[in-house]
């Protein structure tokens, strides 16, 4: 009996490969035709790019629902990071094409350092670099003006852990550490909140993946993904909420303290609003 079921489990997953395969190919062929007719598509092999992310991500998706259709007859609690980390990924590759559709370096000619991340963030991002890589005190810098107190700027616009990233990339290549942050803060968010929707609603399917990528697809996070020293909040809040659901339900203080002093200490701007959204929560809880 045990060879038969290993057979049977190898042709179910040829199977699905094969799947797979054809749906990428069909759907990259099919984007590819219409998206060439795109004019905002107009960057060398942009269209190529975001035929080919799409499609794979289409093909990806189809796949898991013919396996979660699959698997019905015979259900499996999948574990606590499985779907939290789906969506992060989905997260990331979602957020990938959208820039890939916009045409933002490196997938085309445009750049994310515009309105206030170009004339402001990027400059303080880099001073930031440079501090890292060859010491300089965070409390005053001769680099604003004829010198100033340096705290207040680290304090709004500096001090998410993220920023950590830019150490690892040269000077020339900030445009880029910038892209990766952002990248990384938005797939965060989607796998948050599929931990908050988890642990709220006491579901582990499909429909937490997908409230998870609305949620980290919203047109706050698009447009305003240039500020990104509010995206910590943004990212952060699904935990802040699952926190104070176990505060609420079991007495635990300390997740919900740690997840807001985050928040308050990545961006006061943002947080603040948070800080009144939680009482307004508490009101309805």
């Amino acid at each position: 009996m045990t060879p038969m079921k290993k057979t049977s489990m190898t042709l179910t997953q040829i199977l699905r490969t094969i799947i797979l395969a054809i749906v990428f190919l069909s759907l990259t062929c099919l984007l590819y035709i219409g998206f060439k007719q795109d004019d905002q598509l107009t960057y060398k092999y942009q269209n190529l790019y975001f035929s080919l992310g799409l499609g794979a991500l289409l093909a990806g998706l189809a796949t898991l629902l013919l396996t979660v259709h699959v698997n019905e007859a015979s259900p499996q609690p999948k574990k606590w990071w499985f779907y939290p980390l789906l969506s992060a990924l989905l997260g990331l590759g979602c957020m990938t094409l959208a820039y890939a559709y916009l045409g933002v370096w490196p997938l085309g000619e445009r750049s994310v350092m515009i309105v206030d991340m170009h004339h402001q963030y990027a400059p303080l991002l880099a001073q930031l670099r440079d501090m890292l890589l060859h010491g300089g005190s965070p409390l005053y810098s001769f680099e604003v003006g004829l010198g100033a107190s340096f705290l207040p700027l680290f304090g709004y616009y500096l001090s998410s852990p993220f920023n950590l990233i830019l150490a690892l990339f040269p000077e020339s290549m900030l445009n880029e550490a910038i892209l990766v942050i952002t990248l990384l803060k938005n797939a965060l968010t989607a796998g948050f909140f599929a931990l908050c929707v988890q642990y709220i609603y006491r579901r582990r399917d499909i429909s937490v993946m997908i409230v998870s990528i609305l949620y980290s697809m919203m047109m706050y996070l698009l447009a305003y993904s240039w500020n990104i020293m509010w995206l910590d909040c943004v990212m952060v809040l699904p935990l802040i909420i699952m926190s104070f659901e176990k505060l609420m339900r079991t007495g635990k203080y300390l997740p919900y303290v740690l997840t807001l002093a985050y928040a308050l200490y990545a961006n006061y701007y943002i947080a603040f609003m948070l800080c009144i959204f939680m009482v307004f929560y508490f009101l309805c809880f």
